[in-house]
């Protein structure tokens, strides 16, 4: 691991986005649809996919976090605060029509920090 060789913490942090402010609204009759119990379900359930895939890939969970908003503007604001020196991100490396229609989060992430970044593009098999 790259954090212990120049003597500094390594976080990962995931976002989630809330589930959709209309549930939440007194106009919306969903009967039986608790917006607390749905977020903290949400919740949990990234929380526990984010912890085993750092554990299986051999990552400390001690800083880990999971922010609430969207990756673009949450990731940002994150690094931000945190004085972050370098950003590792990954990517599909979504070109074309997937890059315009489905779009491209991790280069929206990253047109916004300030610190050094590391991109890094999944192994895709036969290519």
């Amino acid at each position: 691991m790259l954090a212990p060789v120049i003597e500094t913490q390594a976080h990962a942090v995931n976002t989630f986005e809330p589930p959709g402010i209309n549930l939440a609204s007194p106009s919306v009759d969903l009967p039986g649809l608790d917006y607390g119990v749905l977020r903290q379900k949400i919740i949990k359930h990234h929380t526990e996919k984010m912890h085993t895939l750092l554990t299986n890939n051999g990552f400390l969970t001690e800083h880990m976090h999971l922010v609430e908003g969207q990756a673009e503007t949450a990731i940002q604001q994150f690094s931000k605060k945190l004085k972050t020196q370098l950003v590792v991100q990954g990517t599909v490396g979504r070109t074309g029509l997937a890059a315009t229609f489905i779009g491209n989060t991790a280069e929206n992430i990253l047109a916004g920090l300030t610190c050094e970044i590391l991109t890094i593009k999944p192994d895709v098999k036969g290519q």
